[in-house]
């Protein structure tokens, strides 16, 4: 979509509800400016990135102290020490 103060494009998320009114359909719309969760995404995919892709062993636990997920690093460094 495009400001039109700005002249700028930003992603928006476009809802539409039908709705059943007296005077018969009527579709009620809202759209909202996604400009900050895109950057959180782009965000989140460049930390995985770096993670996935690093040379260094990186293991993620849950709060029980339980493994939930390793990078190609932990996984060369297991295989070394097993």
């Amino acid at each position: 979509m495009r400001s039109a103060r700005t002249a700028t494009e930003f992603p928006v998320e476009i809802s539409l509800s039908p709705l059943e009114t007296e005077e018969g359909p009527l579709v009620s719309s809202t759209i909202r400016d996604i400009t900050e969760r895109k950057r959180v995404e782009r965000s989140r995919e460049q930390l995985a990135s770096i993670v996935d892709y690093s040379d260094d062993a990186i293991i993620g636990k849950s709060l029980e102290g339980i493994i939930v997920n390793w990078n190609k690093g932990a996984e060369r460094l297991l295989r070394v020490l097993s």
